[in-house]
C-alpha cells in the first residue's frame, strides 16, 4: 500500500453527486427500493477513469495491477451499506481489485491510503506485510484483506528477486557510466508509484546494506 492523493473530482460527479445522494436517501426513507441504475451512478466511466489515474491503475490496498485481467471495482472506503449518504462522495471512492473489495465488504477500520500515514500502521519484512504492534488499523488491514495471501506473496517475491538481481549487478559493475545508468533505472523505474508492489520494493531497497 502506498500513499495516494485525490485528483480533481470528475465533472459528472461534481454536477450530479449531491442530487444522486439526495434522491437515494429520499427513496430509502420512503421505503422504496432504488434501481440498480440509481445505485450504480458511481461506476460512471468518467469517475472510474479518474480513479484509475489516481491509483496508478493498481488496487489501492494490495497494489496489484489487476486491470489487465478484470475491470476493477470502484470501492467505497467507508462502506456504502452503512453510510448510503457517502455513496457518491468523491473522497470516499477509490479503486480495488475484486479480491480486496470482496474481503473488505461492509467492514470498517482499515488503513486509509489517502488520509493515514501508512508507515505508522503497516510495514514489510521481505514480501510479508505486517500490521505494526499497537495499530488496530494495521492488523485489520493485514488480516481481513488477506494481504499475505499466497498469490500476493508469490508476486512480491518475484519483484524482490528481480530487484536483488539488479542490485547485485549494480554492486559488481566497475564502469561508472554503466553503474549510473543502472542506478537511474533502479530508482526512476523500479520504485515509482506506477509499479506493482512499490511499497514492498522500497522497503526492501532501504533495508539492503548496499551503496546506492
Amino acid at each position: 500500500m502506498i500513499k495516494l492523493t485525490k485528483l480533481v473530482q470528475p465533472a459528472i460527479l461534481e454536477k450530479n453527486g449531491q442530487k444522486w445522494a439526495q434522491e437515494l436517501i429520499k427513496m430509502i426513507s420512503e421505503g422504496r427500493d432504488p434501481t440498480s441504475y440509481q445505485l450504480g451512478h458511481y461506476r460512471h466511466p468518467e469517475i472510474k477513469d479518474t480513479l484509475k489515474r489516481e491509483t496508478h491503475e493498481k488496487c489501492a490496498y494490495c497494489e496489484s495491477k489487476h486491470l489487465h485481467v478484470s475491470f476493477g471495482d470502484v470501492e467505497h472506503i467507508v462502506p456504502k451499506a452503512t453510510r448510503p449518504d457517502l455513496r457518491f462522495e468523491w473522497d470516499n471512492l477509490t479503486l480495488a481489485c475484486t479480491s480486496c473489495n470482496n474481503r473488505k465488504g461492509e467492514n470498517e477500520g482499515f488503513v486509509d491510503p489517502y488520509r493515514d500515514d501508512i508507515d505508522q500502521h503497516v510495514s514489510f519484512v521481505g514480501p510479508m506485510l505486517f500490521g505494526r504492534p499497537g495499530s488496530a488499523k494495521g492488523e485489520i488491514t493485514e488480516r481481513l484483506l488477506g494481504l499475505n495471501r499466497v498469490e500476493l506473496l508469490e508476486k512480491r517475491r518475484e519483484r524482490l528477486d528481480n530487484l536483488l538481481n539488479q542490485m547485485r549487478r549494480l554492486e559488481e559493475t566497475q564502469d561508472e557510466r554503466i553503474r549510473e545508468l543502472l542506478l537511474k533505472t533502479l530508482i526512476n523505474s523500479e520504485l515509482e508509484d506506477e509499479r506493482e508492489y512499490a511499497a514492498c520494493a522500497r522497503k526492501f531497497i532501504s533495508d539492503m546494506d548496499i551503496a546506492l
